[in-house]
């Protein structure tokens, strides 16, 4: 999804150069009184981190190739449950909570809602 917030890039709300991601600030400005999405606790993503770990091992530890990663990143960019945390593109669904650009490595990771 892309930011109707900047201006060929540039975020007038942060005064930064932005991604094409929703940042909290302009989560806010866009959807007025909702909730922003938030991560999964920590103790739910430390689960869900070991069962991707364990899955990953057992299968050989493969990852995708690049272009396989660009797709299920362009994917994420464009969910509602996708958040910038930390300059990181991050997944809010509570069987998520991962740094997609690192779970998009592992061939055994799959998009808790289905999407890749």
């Amino acid at each position: 999804m892309t930011c109707p917030l900047t201006q060929n890039g540039y975020c007038e709300t942060r005064k930064i150069w932005c991604s094409t991601i929703y940042c909290g600030k302009c989560w806010r400005k866009m959807h007025p009184g909702e909730p922003k999405p938030e991560l999964p606790s920590v103790p739910q993503m430390a689960a869900n981190f070991t069962v991707a770990t364990a899955r990953h091992l057992l299968n050989g530890m493969k990852e995708r190739t690049a272009e396989q990663q660009e797709g299920c990143l362009k994917l994420c960019r464009e969910c509602n449950q996708m958040i910038l945390k930390n300059e990181q593109m991050r997944c809010t669904n509570v069987k998520c909570g991962c740094v997609l650009e690192r779970k998009v490595k592992w061939e055994s990771a799959h998009c808790p809602v289905k999407k890749w």
